[in-house]
């Protein structure tokens, strides 16, 4: 019965191995689950959030569209549709364009030549590695394999020092097929990451036979999504109830240079252990367990001298509390 509603709609699930047609065109994603230490949206972790389009549309953010398939195939959907993600958020919080290197983070994770990766072997990498521009990084290579190679370290020093800026963040949206409204309502916060199978895309039938990633870039609920891709066409739409496989969000977020403390010689131990952010002369207090990424120190001031804590350590003592004035 449900086989005759989807094809009285228009849509036709497509079986094994109908949705490989063509190898070379689509292909690059590989699937695997998430983890239980992964950040999932709505979950008990999950990352910092910040509303980015009330209308859940970022066609004005869209970045210059570059194909993964020049020649050969890099098969990286992953690595161009995830650093789509992030020029996108990039554009629309700061108002102006950047180009990430494709070819940097398909070393770093490295892409395996001829079959691709996984989400979280990119985002890994992302957080570990950093970026560079594509400028710095072009791409290079004569096949597949040299394209993946490792870059040279001395570029991969240079990538290291945006994470001294930016902390990137990422969680699952959903997985296993997804529930569009939960994309729907993701998009408030962002464009997404997700898997599609690359034929479907063309006819928008029905198909789980995932092997690509592409960008989500706005919706209409219960009409269409808007897609970004990197292969032969640059953006096209597909129905409201077409299959996504898995998707994921990223969230950017510019760190802030603070100087972090604590009062250890309060006799009060709860007052001794909170953490503090020095901005002039008020001391914000921190009350989540991201905030060790903001600080430029981490440490215990005592009236005229900061001891450094371990991350760890730093981590073990938040608190709720107001903010204090210094004097």
């Amino acid at each position: 019965m449900f086989k005759k509603l989807l094809e009285k709609l228009g849509f036709i699930e497509l079986k094994r191995p109908d949705f490989y047609t063509d190898m070379s065109e689509g292909t690059g994603f590989i699937d695997v689950a998430p983890k239980l230490e992964d950040f999932v949206l709505g979950g008990t972790n999950q990352a910092l959030k910040m509303i980015l389009s009330e209308k859940r549309d970022y066609t004005d953010y869209l970045p210059a569209y570059e194909g993964q398939k020049r020649v050969f195939d890099t098969f990286s959907c992953v690595v161009f549709s995830g650093l789509n993600n992030l020029e996108i958020i990039f554009k629309k919080l700061y108002g102006f364009e950047i180009n990430f290197s494709d070819r940097y983070l398909a070393g770093m994770v490295p892409v395996t030549p001829g079959r691709g990766t996984t989400y979280s072997a990119f985002w890994d990498a992302v957080r570990k590695a950093g970026m560079v521009l594509e400028e710095e990084y072009p791409w290079g290579g004569n096949n597949g394999v040299e394209y993946v190679q490792r870059p040279p370290e001395e570029l991969i020093e240079k990538g290291k020092l945006f994470l001294n800026e930016y902390d990137i963040q990422h969680d699952w949206v959903d997985y296993a097929g997804c529930d569009n409204n939960k994309l729907y309502d993701a998009l408030l916060y962002g464009p997404l990451q997700a898997s599609v199978d690359s034929s479907a895309t063309y006819t928008g039938q029905y198909s789980k036979g995932i092997d690509h990633s592409i960008t989500i870039y706005g919706a209409v609920k219960g009409k269409k999504f808007m897609i970004f891709d990197h292969y032969s066409r640059e953006t096209y739409e597909v129905p409201w109830n077409f299959y996504f496989g898995s998707a994921k969000q990223a969230t950017l977020i510019r760190k802030k240079k603070a100087q972090l403390v604590q009062r250890p010689f309060l006799p009060d131990k709860i007052e001794a252990s909170k953490i503090f952010a020095i901005y002039g002369t008020i001391a914000c207090h921190i009350a989540d367990e991201y905030s060790w990424n903001y600080g430029s120190k981490l440490g215990i001031w005592e009236k005229d001298k900061i001891t450094v804590l371990t991350n760890t350590t730093f981590n073990n003592h938040f608190t709720i509390g107001d903010s204090l004035s210094f004097k």
